[in-house]
Formats: structure tokens, C-alpha cells, sequence
């Protein structure tokens, strides 16, 4: 479903935010889809968590992104 209300979107936007369905419609959403997007919103929270160790997630964050920027500089 579309949001019609201008307030959602920004000034001079040729788009409009996506929102849920609407509940008559709900019974068309796909449950495997609902399971996987509450397993990536759990997965998300734990990323997320301040008290793990981010460091070697960090680095590799950090490898990836240089070897992107070399691949896109072949092109």
C-alpha cells in the first residue's frame, strides 16, 4: 500500500513511501516471508548489540568495502 499523505515524503519527492499491507490484504502476505523477515530483524538486534565484539566484523566490513572500490574503479 501506498502512503498518500505529502507529510511522509521529503519536498519535491517524485516518490511516496511504501507501507504495510492493509489488513484486508494480509491474508495474502507469503508466511515464509514473515518468518524470514523475523529472523533478519532478530539477526539485525544482535548485530546490533553493543556489549559483542565488533572488531573482526569491522575488518572485514572494512576489506570488502576496499575490494568493491577496486572491482567498481575496473569497470
Amino acid at each position: 500500500m501506498i502512503d498518500q499523505s505529502e507529510g511522509n515524503k521529503p519536498s519535491g519527492a517524485i516518490w511516496r513511501r511504501v507501507r504495510d499491507l492493509a489488513p484486508e490484504y494480509r491474508a495474502l502476505a507469503h508466511e515464509g516471508a514473515r518468518k524470514e523477515a523475523k529472523r533478519w530483524k532478530a539477526a539485525r538486534a544482535r548485530l546490533e548489540d553493543p556489549s559483542i565484539d565488533r572488531s573482526s566484523m569491522d575488518i572485514w566490513l572494512r576489506e570488502q568495502r576496499r575490494a568493491f572500490a577496486i572491482e567498481t574503479g575496473r569497470i
